[in-house]
């Protein structure tokens, strides 16, 4: 088994998948803050329910949809088993609580100052680059890594839809499974590496972040 290699696929999967759920977690975010309509609570809903579904329904669901002959499968092609399937599958747990810890964090900012600005002639991209993000630093940086260390913790999903294959999907977490099979020292001494790497961020958070 090639461990460096799953700690690149890993590494470049999370990457990918950051990259994503902030292109599309900040807006909706932003969007969700600001309305409470009945299609947005709607909507809300969908959103959380990767937060609730066990992994493995929420891998089969991936497979059913993007696998072979799956719902969407026209028109991406057979994405299962391939590297873009933990991009989408770390994209899809990383979303919802992205966009709930960052939904939160633009609730919280004082409506004086948006008023404040809403009275200056701020149009909607000046709210949100100008006021909301800068407003919300902490909680864009609490959100992201969150999110990324949920993603980074995935398992049933990812042995599901993106499988368990050396040097081409196999991350961190479910290398550890393999070793745990083969030799258990390793599997150990790999575990402890992640906790660690899990550790620092979190640590981050608490003692930097929340000053």
């Amino acid at each position: 088994m090639n461990v460096l290699s799953a700690f690149k696929i890993t590494f470049f999967s999370l990457s990918i998948s950051a990259l994503l759920t902030i292109i599309l977690g900040v807006p909706f975010s932003y969007l969700s803050s600001r309305k409470n309509g009945y299609v947005n609570k709607m909507i809300n809903i969908l959103i959380s329910l990767p937060l609730l579904l066990p992994p493995s329904i929420t891998g089969l669901a991936l497979l059913l949809t993007f696998g072979n002959r799956g719902v969407l499968s026209y028109l991406t092609g057979n994405l299962a088993f391939t590297f873009g399937s933990l991009v989408i599958v770390q994209s899809f747990v990383m979303l919802p609580l992205f966009i709930h810890t960052l939904k939160n964090s633009f609730v919280e900012i004082n409506k004086n100052l948006i008023e404040a600005a809403m009275v200056e002639g701020a149009a909607e991209n000046d709210l949100l680059f100008k006021v909301y993000l800068p407003l919300s630093r902490r909680g864009f940086t609490t959100a992201l890594i969150i999110s990324i260390l949920r993603a980074a913790g995935e398992f049933g999903a990812t042995i599901i839809f993106a499988g368990n294959m050396s040097g081409k999907t196999q991350t961190l977490t479910t290398a550890i499974y393999s070793l745990s099979q083969t030799n258990l020292s390793q599997a150990i001494a790999l575990a402890v590496i992640m906790l660690s790497a899990f550790l620092l961020p979190l640590f981050l958070l608490e003692f930097k972040i929340k000053k």
